[in-house]
């Protein structure tokens, strides 16, 4: 077991975490009690504006002592805390490649980098507690917040959970109102759940991994999201994945298991180092992801031979970083001339999805979810990525090209597309923001039509 740690704390210079509606509307649902909800509401927005006027660290040692609603715990980087560990995926090669400018050389789907990397784990707890939804995958034991290891160390950056400050070696965090109490369950994090790329590239592959558990650990528990929609896409993947085996849905409580079995995911996302953001590394286990993929194509029953070979992913204009409507349908027209037919995936069943982006010589869209379908793409296919480069979630600085012509920052779907064997390259347009307050990205038509004939080829070598 863990050290306890002191009773009276010594004064820690913590890191505040900075606003937003999401995090303060957390902070009064958990509290408990309408006196003590108002002042711990009002504890955050002061506390975090003046992290924001300062710009530095606050020295708040009694942030964890002015409400029974918060509680500090020890920061525990890695499964050292875990009194078992066991080997699913024994291959130690990870990926991590940076994406390439349109113009970059050679063309073929090569150049990957690859490190070497701990295999994949089911680390096993005893009386472990886990939170619903989450930014990031965490365990919290007695005294301890345990986290996986960050890519290249340095200060953690963490956003949301029910965090309000850490620093290197504790937390802060806000105590759930109610607990359930179930003897066990297997948890593989639930990062951005309702989001259609995360759930498929992070959760889906975690969930595979589980799989190889021994028979033994048959009748434990998943640990799902609440509020998914389990009749459509997310429940046809998650069938082709874990099948029929038993679910624990995570509503609004904390989970206190008796037995918990922790899996290391294929592909982390988060937490990362903060001086990697916003553009972390975003490494994935090859092998683990590459399983995944053969995994589900062997599922596909017919092949999309009669599809359309040249497919454009066309995304909702209601949507941040993406084309205007009036953009949309001229880009529309424009690469119907060029035999690319508009499909948007997020109206298709899961495998309609699959067939489709299985069936595809050339894939062309904006920057956004449909490209995590991008692990399931033909291999030696060519895929165009139109990146927003400037504002928003996307403002990437670093994004910059070396000599190589790859790119420094990390593209989200570039070591994806390298698992799947496409030949993907980046072409960066600026965003502007429109009168809704929305980003939207600017393509000057008559360059995307020279790229894209460029980049493809001619139309007479379509079919």
């Amino acid at each position: 077991m863990s050290p306890a740690l002191e009773a009276s704390p010594k004064p820690l210079s913590m890191r505040i975490m900075g606003p937003s509606v999401g995090a303060l509307r957390k902070v009064r649902q958990l509290s408990s009690g309408g006196v003590k909800r108002s002042l711990l509401f009002v504890a955050h927005v002061l506390t975090t504006v003046l992290h924001k006027m300062s710009g530095t660290m606050l020295h708040v040692p009694w942030l964890a002592r002015i409400t029974p609603t918060v509680e500090r715990l020890r920061l525990l980087r890695g499964h050292q805390m875990a009194h078992r560990q066991v080997v699913l995926h024994p291959s130690q090669e990870w990926l991590d490649s940076p994406a390439r400018l349109i113009d970059a050389e050679p063309t073929e789907a090569k150049g990957e980098e690859t490190e070497s990397g701990g295999p994949l784990r089911a680390n096993f707890y005893h009386q472990a507690r886990v939170r619903p939804g989450g930014r990031f995958p965490s365990v919290s034991l007695r005294q301890d917040f345990v986290v996986p290891s960050a890519p290249g160390g340095g200060e953690l950056a963490l956003l949301g959970d029910g965090v309000i400050a850490h620093d290197e070696t504790s937390v802060v965090q806000l105590k759930y109102r109610s607990r359930r109490s179930v003897e066990n369950g297997i948890y593989v994090g639930l990062t951005y759940p309702h989001n259609w790329s995360h759930w498929l590239l992070n959760f889906l592959p975690s969930v595979l991994v589980a799989t190889r558990l021994p028979a033994c650990f048959d009748d434990y528990k998943l640990f799902l999201p609440r509020n998914q929609n389990w009749e459509g896409p997310f429940g046809d993947s998650l069938k082709a994945v874990w099948g029929s085996r038993p679910t624990q849905i995570m509503d609004v409580e904390e989970i206190l298991t008796e037995d918990l079995v922790f899996i290391d995911p294929p592909f982390p996302h988060g937490p990362f180092a903060r001086d990697q953001l916003p553009s972390a590394g975003l490494r994935l286990h090859k092998a683990g992801m590459t399983d995944f993929r053969t995994y589900v194509l062997a599922q596909v029953t017919e092949a999309n031979e009669a599809g359309p070979k040249r497919i454009y992913l066309r995304r909702s204009s209601a949507a941040h970083n993406t084309l205007s409507e009036r953009d949309n349908i001229l880009v529309s027209r424009l690469l119907a001339k060029h035999n690319f037919a508009a499909v948007e995936l997020e109206k298709m069943s899961f495998w309609d999805a699959v067939a489709t982006i299985n069936g595809a010589d050339a894939i062309v869209g904006i920057d956004g979810s449909a490209f995590a379908n991008l692990i399931f793409a033909k291999h030696g296919a060519k895929v165009l990525s139109i990146f927003p480069s400037i504002g928003g979630k996307y403002q990437l600085p670093t994004y910059v090209e070396d000599e190589s012509g790859r790119l420094a920052s990390r593209d989200f779907y570039g070591n994806v597309a390298c698992v799947a064997g496409v030949i993907y390259r980046v072409w960066i347009q600026p965003v502007v923001r429109n009168l809704s307050g929305r980003l939207s990205v600017m393509v000057n038509l008559e360059d995307l039509e020279n790229t894209v004939v460029r980049f493809f080829g001619p139309v007479a070598n379509s079919r």
